[in-house]
């Protein structure tokens, strides 16, 4: 990784890159150097709003000819950065186990709830110290990866203990950088009531599968479909430069071992689509004019798989 450290890197997020995929931009600049931080499409609302909060420079849309190399962090396979990289000259950090990076000059994958807490690792291996925006950062990355600490566990836990202590942190100033304007955006609110009117669903078995159409805050209207009764939610979307699925799951299925990136990974084989994700948030993103209904159909047959395999243990 010495290598890194010359001439010029980029530290790539993925695309919609979330506040894990930020702060572990932000602490990789330490391993690398002060290097530019850049992501093909953009980061979702709330990261958007962490990076101007605590003014970190994010290039959008970054030339991959002016650098000289790049280290990808939280992203578990080419198809979620969305650029073409020469593989001799890129490395990755990731915690996802997808395994979706080949032939690259150098991986290192370690199964975590978050990006954030392998570079905190090597950071404290090598005794390494981070500010205290970075540590707030840390913090809500490791919230936002763990559904706010609701898929947690022992490590992440401990993680931010140490953190809050070390820094000074309370959770309440985490929370203030995640939800400011955008949290109580009209717009947010609208979504989440128009993925409820177009909502439809599906038994499986105990398990009940709600999934519905929406241009944006994909996210947040799954929250609300599992506020509502949902046990997993899927919401279907289509913008001007890519079509997506995305899921959530409630933590108990996760605990019984369902797995929605690995059913959004089995879902997108033989497509140009890449799926993939933690367990209890995942899903699959394509070019704008492919077959969603097809996609979704395989998506909900794959969740079926999993809930299938989690009552036959």
């Amino acid at each position: 990784m010495d290598r890194l450290k010359e001439g010029r890197t980029l530290i790539l997020m993925h695309t919609g890159a979330d506040p894990d995929a930020l702060a572990a931009a932000m602490l990789a600049r330490h391993l690398v150097g002060d290097h530019d931080i850049g992501v093909k499409d953009g980061m979702i609302a709330v990261s958007v709003q962490m990076a101007e909060m605590l003014e970190v420079p994010v290039v959008v849309g970054p030339a991959t000819s002016d650098y000289d190399h790049f280290l990808v962090v939280d992203s578990s396979s080419e198809g979620m950065v969305g650029l073409e990289l020469p593989r001799d000259r890129t490395f990755v950090i990731d915690h996802h186990n997808d395994g979706g990076w080949e032939d690259v000059a150098g991986t290192l994958t370690v199964p975590r709830t978050s990006s954030v807490e392998v570079v905190l690792e090597i950071l404290d291996e090598n005794g390494i110290e981070i500010t205290r925006e970075e540590a707030l950062a840390s913090i809500a990355g490791i919230s936002a990866d763990t559904g706010r600490f609701r898929f947690g566990d022992h490590e992440s836990f401990a993680t931010v203990a140490r953190l809050m202590q070390r820094y000074d942190i309370d959770l309440s100033e985490v929370f203030s950088l995640m939800e400011s304007e955008h949290y109580y955006d009209p717009s947010r609110k609208i979504a989440n009531v128009k993925g409820a009117q177009r909502m439809d669903f599906r038994r499986a078995g105990d398990v009940i599968i709600a999934f519905t159409r929406v241009s944006s805050f994909e996210g947040s209207v799954c929250r609300s479909l599992l506020m509502v009764g949902a046990d997993i939610a899927l919401t279907v979307s289509e913008q001007k430069k890519e079509a997506r699925i995305s899921g959530r799951a409630k933590p108990y299925l996760v605990r019984q071992g369902v797995n929605l990136g690995r059913a959004f990974q089995r879902a997108a084989e033989g497509t140009d689509a890449n799926g993939g994700g933690h367990a209890g948030a995942a899903g699959i993103k394509t070019a704008p004019g492919a077959d969603l209904d097809r996609l979704l159909k395989d998506s909900l047959e794959e969740i079926e798989r999993e809930l299938s395999d989690r009552n036959a243990e």
